[in-house]
């Protein structure tokens, strides 16, 4: 029919648009509620997960640490007692030396046992084979091997010191005290396992200057600086290992526990 009204012009685009998106918008609040609701213990596993993991690490790091330092302990149980020994300085009543107190030994360290290595460590001893580094084991052996060494040592005035090998050769015979051994030692390399003989001869040159000569204080001191180097190395290694263990197992599992709550 020619007289019928025409259909109405059909929207723009943009007008098409702004309508649908409003019908989007109306419709969302119904399709959110139909979704299934957030279940809480979603968030308690998304933290336990981690902190389970992180459990059985903590788990195998700790038996490791404790087996390695229960080593280190029975070592230095093994090692106190043979320091501990009673020497033929102590039986002879001896003479303790000044620094003893401060070394950190399980038994006092006497002037006598000490002289008895220092005159051991003369030239031609196998344990200051030059050229090579030098291993504490491999001193240990040398020096139980080896005898005291030319004249009686004497002090830095000429005076003589009291010697275990002279008079009635009493210890002459007998290894060195493990205590005096061990100082000797300590004095040499500062405390490492092994030492360089450039640092022997270095050390040497401070309190065995001459052949028959020895310096107490300095070996005092070199002894001192020693024991100190070995105090700080198992401050440092049970310290680092404390940090370790804070940080990679005890933060994390204190973090996602805290985190699931």
């Amino acid at each position: 029919d020619a007289d019928a009204a025409p259909p109405p012009a059909p929207a723009s685009a943009a007008a098409a648009l702004t309508a649908a998106l409003a019908a989007a918008a109306r419709s969302a609040p119904a399709a959110a509620a139909a979704l299934p609701a957030a279940d809480p213990s979603d968030a308690f596993a998304s933290g336990f997960g981690p902190a389970l993991g992180l459990l059985f690490l903590g788990s195998g790091l700790l038996p490791s640490v404790r087996l390695a330092n229960a080593a280190a302990l029975t070592s230095l149980t093994a090692q106190s007692e043979l320091l501990a020994q009673r020497t033929a300085a102590a039986d002879a009543g001896g003479t303790v030396i000044g620094c003893s107190f401060w070394l950190g030994y399980p038994a006092p360290l006497y002037y006598e046992d000490v002289l008895d290595v220092a005159a051991r460590l003369g030239e031609g001893c196998p344990a200051l084979t030059p050229g090579r580094l030098l291993r504490r084991a491999e001193f240990e052996t040398a020096l139980a091997a080896s005898r005291p060494r030319g004249a009686q040592l004497r002090g830095r005035d000429g005076s003589p010191l009291p010697s275990l090998t002279r008079g009635t050769g009493r210890g002459s015979q007998q290894p060195p005290s493990a205590l005096a051994v061990d100082a000797a030692w300590t004095a040499l390399s500062g405390g490492s396992s092994y030492v360089s003989p450039e640092e022997v001869a270095r050390q040497l040159g401070r309190w065995r200057p001459e052949p028959a000569v020895f310096v107490l204080d300095e070996f005092e001191r070199s002894l001192l600086a020693g024991r100190a180097g070995v105090a700080s190395g198992y401050l440092i290694l049970f310290g680092m290992q404390a940090l370790a263990l804070a940080l990679f197992v005890v933060q994390p599992l204190w973090e996602a526990a805290v985190g699931a709550t």
